[in-house]
């Protein structure tokens, strides 16, 4: 894989937390009752982006869907935004290694930004009226995290490569 291609993806993936940021503005009060199915999405899409990872790295099924549960527990249990995005920036790093499942892992961390961006805006609408730019302060970060994450494991293998 070429690292324009690696990039540009990246890119696309990480947008969607930014789409989901302008999704929340444009439909706030919808915000409260599609809030629990956001939760149960995120923690979905995270189980089934590292069955993806489990089964590029085993080729197996049965590490598959361990790793499944393992990231729907992490999603119920882990609510530190930061640290799930910098494990969404690894995955999206094994997901590379496998050119067959490299669009999938992409598209489900930009639905999972979706949901991030919106439930971000939820659980700071009081707080908007006071501080405009609360959400942003909020989301650098996290993208920050993520970006680097991806780009320094692709950067690494890349130098490093034989």
């Amino acid at each position: 894989m070429t690292p324009l291609t690696y990039f540009f993806a990246l890119a696309v993936s990480a947008l969607g937390l930014g789409v989901g940021i302008m999704l929340a503005f444009l439909a706030k009060e919808e915000l409260d009752s599609i809030r629990r199915y956001l939760v149960l999405m995120k923690k979905i899409l995270l189980g089934s982006l590292l069955a993806i990872v489990g089964y590029i790295y085993s080729g197996g099924l049965g590490v598959g869907v361990l790793f499944f549960l393992l990231g729907f527990g992490l999603g119920w249990f882990v609510h530190e935004e930061k640290m799930l995005y910098l494990i969404l920036g690894a995955s999206f790093f094994v997901g590379s290694l496998s050119e067959n499942l490299f669009a999938l892992t992409g598209a489900l961390i930009l639905l999972y930004g979706f949901c991030t961006g919106i439930l971000l805006v939820h659980n700071n609408l009081r707080l908007l009226k006071k501080d405009k730019w609360i959400v942003a302060r909020k989301a650098a970060p996290i993208m920050i995290i993520y970006l680097v994450s991806a780009g320094a494991a692709f950067l690494l293998k890349y130098i490093l490569k034989p």
